[in-house]
């Protein structure tokens, strides 16, 4: 019995910091792979905004720039100039369905493509399901010489309200804000879709390693049942002689 005792010492001895070892380099391997997930995530995220943002105030200074002539020599209360900048601004389209819209400091919308019927119209009191007053915020950003603003807007083809980005710049001699906006959740798309194969690469290492660890115990158990059967095969030698 003692012997038997003494047998299962051993094995206990030879297998765990096997295991333990296995299992703390597995778990090791795991993190570290699933870090490197987050991080690639959280790259192609912020790389994927950064063209966005790039793309929508290219987009306005295009736009500022067609009407720059008009702005420069004209008056600040030039209506004709103004006018004729409007047309200009409701001409201008990118894409399927891009446009440029324009706002007086007041929040009064006067260039809508899309809804020309909104024109003349105090728009400043529209807010996202958020609580995000953005056309006050673009008006604001536009004041401070242009910036960002991100909210909740319908999307017919999805038939419910995503994430949108607009980028607004101001003329101040007008007391005006020209901007555009397009739909980001396609962000939201492509990163789900990444994530999605980092889980399965994250699950195939999982499998992989979990595979390794439990071939190293059974090659531990193999060393040790080999071992006992040596002595034991040398205990029976001597017993014999």
């Amino acid at each position: 019995m003692k012997a038997v005792s003494l047998k299962i010492k051993i094995v206990l001895l030879g297998i765990l910091p096997a295991i333990m070892l296995t299992v703390g380099l597995t778990g090791l391997a795991v993190y570290q792979a699933y870090r490197a997930g987050q991080q690639e995530v959280e790259t192609a995220r912020k790389s994927m905004r950064a063209a966005k943002e790039a793309e929508l105030k290219n987009y306005v200074d295009m736009a500022i720039s067609a009407i720059r002539p008009l702005y420069e020599n004209a008056a600040a209360d030039d209506k004709n100039a103004q006018e004729q900048a409007r047309n200009i601004l409701r001409k201008l389209t990118y894409g399927q369905d891009g446009y440029l819209f324009a706002y007086l400091h007041d929040g009064t919308n006067i260039v809508l493509g899309p809804k020309p019927q909104l024109e003349g119209k105090d728009l400043s009191g529209l807010k996202d399901a958020n609580g995000v007053f953005y056309v006050r915020e673009m008006i604001e950003r536009a004041k401070r010489g242009g910036g960002y603003v991100e909210y909740i807007f319908d999307k017919p083809s999805k038939k419910k309200a995503v994430p949108k980005l607009s980028y607004a710049a101001g003329l101040d001699k007008w007391q005006w804000m020209v901007g555009t906006g397009f739909y980001i959740d396609d962000i939201d798309d492509a990163v789900q879709e990444i994530e999605q194969k980092i889980a399965r690469k994250l699950r195939e290492t999982v499998v992989w390693l979990v595979a390794v660890c439990l071939l190293r115990v059974c090659l531990s158990l193999v060393g040790l049942v080999c071992f006992f059967f040596f002595f034991q095969a040398e205990d029976g030698i001597r017993d014999y002689k």
